[in-house]
């Protein structure tokens, strides 16, 4: 009697967080998933009888300790998952927000996703983080500083990269990023060397960006400020410049590609390129610890989507 109470009362809690899973998030493999593990209990809890009795001999036996073998191991990683999570929480200095377990509607941010982004970070900070999925960058909504940006092709006004925190493009793959076209007015920059005139758009870069690519109809520089040990991954993570597109570190005079365009328009004794070390150095920072995690989870959420695929739910 008290093992049914314990696996009715396990269906009961299955299913009621099956439903808000399924209301508040997308249907992928996750929330199947938990559909699952809720059917599963509801079928022991109507046929405990019969289930019983074929487990109790033979082949039964055999599939039953299985089945516990597999449960065990299971529990085992959840709580493994769980305890690492509580116990190695942020420690205020992280650059990065990896949201698990939560996505859009559409390009409509799910109650999941907006909950976490808040909580974990902007809550934290003692700050307001609201956060939108944009398309239209002519009309930002207000007060929004983390901006999620699907793939596809955006006209964006230079000054937006010094008006929010986080501009974040929601693609996997480098060759679906969201192409982002800086638009501004170009104005004359004076060579110090030489003293010729050049016209180029410059904007200000206080935002960090991720998994997008830049480009602009006319030479843009975006200068940014990264002092201390702080590098170009720290600003600009995963992130393509066209040959149209360079960025300037205020503090070192240092450029992120070096075109040769903005050297003429800055001077040759004003700004440089990054040497081959700077470079390396760069390069390791920004793919070395993240693409570590990528490799761990790229494969989890591939069978997902072949999951999704499978099911007709994507």
């Amino acid at each position: 009697m008290i093992k049914l109470m314990i696996v009715w009362t396990l269906a009961a809690l299955f299913t009621a967080n099956s439903l808000l899973a399924t209301l508040r998030a997308n249907f992928g493999a996750g929330v199947w998933l938990l559909w699952a593990f809720s059917a599963m209990f509801i079928v022991y809890g109507l046929f405990h009888k019969p289930i019983d009795a074929f487990c109790r001999q033979g082949l039964g036996f055999v599939l039953k300790i299985v089945f516990i073998c597999g449960l065990a191991v299971f529990t085992g990683l959840f709580v493994f998952v769980a305890v690492s999570g509580y116990t190695g929480g942020a420690k205020g200095d992280e650059k990065a927000i990896i949201v698990l377990g939560a996505g859009l509607r559409g390009e409509t941010v799910t109650d999941v996703l907006a909950s976490r982004l808040e909580s974990e970070y902007g809550v934290d900070q003692g700050e307001d983080y609201d956060v939108a999925v944009v398309t239209d960058f002519s009309s930002l909504p207000e007060s929004t500083n983390v901006l999620l940006v699907p793939p596809g092709t955006y006209t964006v006004p230079v000054e937006v990269l010094s008006q929010v925190r986080l501009i974040i493009g929601l693609a996997w793959e480098r060759a679906d990023y969201p192409v982002l076209i800086l638009q501004g007015e170009p104005r004359p920059m004076t060579n110090s060397d030489t003293l010729e005139e050049s016209f180029v758009t410059l904007g200000t870069a206080t935002a960090s960006i991720a998994g997008v690519i830049l480009d602009a109809p006319s030479p843009t520089i975006l200068e940014t400020a990264l002092p201390g040990a702080d590098q170009f991954s720290d600003k600009f993570f995963n992130v393509t410049f066209s040959p149209n597109v360079d960025a300037l570190n205020v503090y070192s005079q240092t450029l992120f590609n070096g075109w040769g365009w903005v050297i003429n328009a800055y001077g040759i004794s004003t700004v440089r390129e990054r040497h081959v070390v700077e470079k390396g150095l760069d390069a390791v920072h920004e793919e070395g610890v993240m693409n570590g995690i990528d490799s761990i989870f790229r494969p989890l959420v591939r069978w997902g989507e072949r999951i999704d695929r499978v099911m007709g739910w994507k």
